[in-house]
């Protein structure tokens, strides 16, 4: 088989968000790595003028080309601009990688050589020439620059027959592979895995679906190819959503809804002339994940393990009456007001059984999900009085890098609404280090503080939510015109429990 012409050298940039390109940073710590890279070089040299002469001869032998793959760690998107190196080594175990630390001040993590095979051969009679061994002992040079440099770095990967290049997701420093999302076929769900997708490169995400068939016609425009795996789960089944949850790193939950009734004990219920319960879908499955994550993560991680999209408004059902008199813009809006299915209390509860549990987690309770609201720029704030609208691609967001990229989170419940068209911070990191931990009191003082402002970027014109009626838009309030539903206080509620999204 004859010898490949020349090592291809294959160059890698990336243009994200304005960021300029930056080279790889060399490690002052790491000088003596940069000495074998320069045996390397020097053994590729001679290594390329051996295995040219000889390619046209017998006995054929696998040399290698050696490539760099770099892993950046904050910015999981972005590829770092290097171009790759060759080296000529022999021997079927001569793939080695060799890992260079960089400073902590930088935006990379570290890089690899890989080296993988290519096409070669030697000839005994070449090699034997005194020129051919002094070529020869300064191709093997080379490769032993590159045994020294992977015994620096503790590191190793096999042989193949391809150079590869990949990028892993690292979240201060620790690398994030499964991501689990609840309530995948959900709007919302939808949007989350889409957005994990495009922002880590290669994370795995498992997809939750009670019905994989109806679950692939809605997720079917994703690309993700191997990336994303539809799971049949019941989210009322204990031992399933455990076990999917076994090799997960995190869980995003999207889920929302009552249990079916089709439970061993529901049908029980049946047969003896009795109603089952409908029980929140929240508390039947959150802490079970919850305990999950905790059972089988035991070390602990540089992001939530488990990040919860619950909704604003959860505790003001149980506000004093001189809170809800004093905060009335947050106190008597329509879903406060009404209540349906008890769904705020119920959501309030999964809460707190998720904080009970122990495990890492980040709670973001959005205001009104709105599909026509165009995106814009999320607005954090505490104390439940956060009211007004922000679309659903703009939850995704938040959510996603809860996860990926703001270490400031942890242990947090915070709200979360939306200014249109204007553009999205860089880092959050800001605004979750004014937050306070769920373990903190919130200072009442602040709390009508970020009401008072709040309101004041409410939609539309009257700027008056408890005049709203359920199902009727802040500009049909504007414009006196009557909601979906009915007229405040006589509004049609569902007299049915809302359906499921998982």
């Amino acid at each position: 088989m004859p010898l490949a012409n020349e090592s291809t050298i294959l160059n890698l940039s990336y243009a994200d968000n304005g960021l300029e390109t930056q080279p790889l940073p060399r490690a002052p710590s790491q000088r003596l790595n940069s000495l074998a890279i320069v045996g390397v070089l020097v053994g590729s040299v001679f290594g390329y003028m051996v295995a040219k002469t000889v390619a046209q001869h017998s006995s054929p032998e696998a040399l290698w080309s050696v490539s760099p793959r770099v892993l950046p760690s904050t910015v999981p998107t972005v590829t770092p601009h290097l171009a790759s190196v060759a080296v000529a080594g022999t021997g079927p175990h001569a793939a080695k990688t060799a890992t260079f630390a960089a400073p902590e001040s930088t935006d990379l993590t570290y890089a690899e050589v890989v080296a993988s095979p290519v096409a070669g051969a030697r000839t005994q009679s070449s090699v034997a020439q005194p020129w051919g061994r002094v070529l020869l002992a300064a191709a093997m040079a080379g490769v032993l620059g590159v045994a020294y440099a992977y015994r620096r770095s503790n590191g190793s990967v096999a042989g193949s027959r391809h150079i590869e290049f990949s990028c892993c997701v690292l979240v201060n420093g620790q690398e994030l592979k499964t991501v689990v999302v609840t309530g995948a076929t959900g709007r919302t769900g939808q949007l989350v895995i889409k957005a994990l997708l495009e922002r880590a490169d290669d994370v795995t995400v498992k997809a939750l679906v009670r019905d994989p068939t109806v679950a692939r016609e809605k997720l079917q425009s994703l690309e993700a190819g191997h990336r994303l795996k539809l799971v049949a789960c019941n989210l009322e089944n204990e031992s399933q959503v455990s076990a999917v949850c076994s090799d997960a790193d995190a869980v995003v939950w999207c889920a929302s809804g009552f249990t079916s009734g089709n439970s061993l004990a529901d049908r029980v219920k049946k047969l003896v002339g009795q109603e089952p319960e409908k029980k929140d879908i929240d508390s039947v499955a959150l802490p079970v994940i919850a305990e999950a994550m905790k059972l089988h993560n035991r070390e602990p991680s540089a992001w939530p393990r488990v990040v919860m999209l619950s909704s604003a408004g959860v505790t003001r059902p149980v506000w004093p009456e001189e809170k809800k008199q004093r905060l009335i813009g947050a106190a008597d809006i329509p879903i406060v007001r009404l209540n349906p299915f008890g769904v705020l209390d119920r959501k309030r509860a999964a809460e707190q059984m998720l904080r009970d549990s122990g495990a890492s987690y980040t709670i973001v309770r959005p205001t009104g999900l709105n599909d026509e609201q165009a995106p814009g720029r999320p607005i954090f704030s505490q104390g439940d009085v956060a009211v007004g609208r922000i679309s659903r691609s703009d939850v995704a967001d938040v959510l996603v890098r809860m996860l990926l990229d703001e270490a400031g989170c942890m242990g947090k419940t915070f709200e979360v609404v939306a200014m249109p068209d204007l553009a999205k911070p860089q880092s959050y990191e800001q605004q979750l280090t004014r937050l306070v931990p769920d373990t903190q009191a919130l200072d009442e003082v602040s709390v009508e503080a970020q009401y008072n402002i709040l309101q004041q970027l409410l939609p539309g014109e009257t700027l008056q939510p408890n005049k709203l009626a359920m199902g009727q838009t802040y500009e049909q309030l504007d414009k006196g015109e009557t909601g979906r539903l009915g007229e405040r206080g006589q509004e049609k509620i569902p007299t049915t429990p809302f359906g499921r999204n998982d």
